[in-house]
């Protein structure tokens, strides 16, 4: 073999090694993400949990003042019961969640609430959002308790994370069933190439694979359909219980 092959040759087997070692590190990367994602999910599943120890259901989708008009989200209910190094400043409930005397909680990133990259723009938008539909463990106008979940709570969804939601963390506004499964079907919920993590309401954190039939997603949206989920649709554990 000649000089000049030899350089070739070990050029390419270090453009092998560097491109492997760069595969390897996205992949380390990307499970990185998932943790952190689940570890968000968790803490606020926590603080769902530690609310309906206390008031005896889970909060509502959102409160209302008394014209009708949004006032607060669940998330800004369950603001005081997450962890202490969460909360920087107080978020008054006997006033509307965009009022002026909470423009200081509500304008910054409340950290729980947002793990995807963030913009100086949408700082404050959330990344953990409840799905709202009839049936489902947040409805309108209704409350749910533990033992309203008659469906098996590990195929149950409790919250899901999704990027770039457009959802200020304080809004009492989270996603449709149709929002949901339209991201769901075009694979916007999470990781494109794997799927969207959820908190579970027996307390688990899963990564739902994106090939999940859609029926299975609609039978763990509901509390009491009495469908059943194939354990394989509920997708893998990410490390995380609450």
């Amino acid at each position: 073999m000649q000089t000049w092959q030899r350089r070739l040759l070990g050029l390419f087997v270090a453009a092998v090694v560097v491109c492997g070692l760069v595969y390897a590190m996205r992949i380390r990367e990307g499970e990185a993400q998932r943790r952190n994602c689940a570890a968000s999910l968790a803490q606020v599943g926590i603080a769902l949990h530690t609310y309906h120890t206390a008031i005896g259901t889970f909060p509502p989708a959102r409160t209302l003042a008394k014209d009708g008009t949004p006032f607060h989200s669940w998330r800004g209910q369950i603001y005081p019961y997450l962890e202490q190094t969460a909360v920087r400043y107080p978020l008054w409930q006997d006033e509307p969640w965009n009022s002026e005397k909470n423009k200081q909680a509500t304008e910054i990133a409340c950290v729980p609430y947002h793990h995807f990259p963030q913009t100086p723009e949408n700082q404050n938008h959330t990344s953990i959002v409840a799905v709202v539909g009839e049936g489902y463990v947040f409805e309108e106008n209704r409350t749910t308790r533990l033992k309203d979940i008659t469906d098996d709570a590990s195929s149950t969804i409790l919250i899901i994370a999704a990027p770039e939601t457009g959802i200020p963390w304080a809004e009492p506004r989270d996603f449709s069933r149709e929002e949901f499964l339209e991201r769901f079907q075009n694979r916007q919920l999470g990781w494109p190439s794997h799927g969207f993590i959820a908190a579970f309401a027996d307390g688990t954190t899963r990564l739902i694979p994106y090939e999940t039939p859609i029926q299975q997603i609609e039978a763990m949206l509901t509390i009491a359909g009495g469908e059943k989920v194939d354990p394989a649709a509920r997708g893998e554990s990410v490390r995380y219980r609450y």
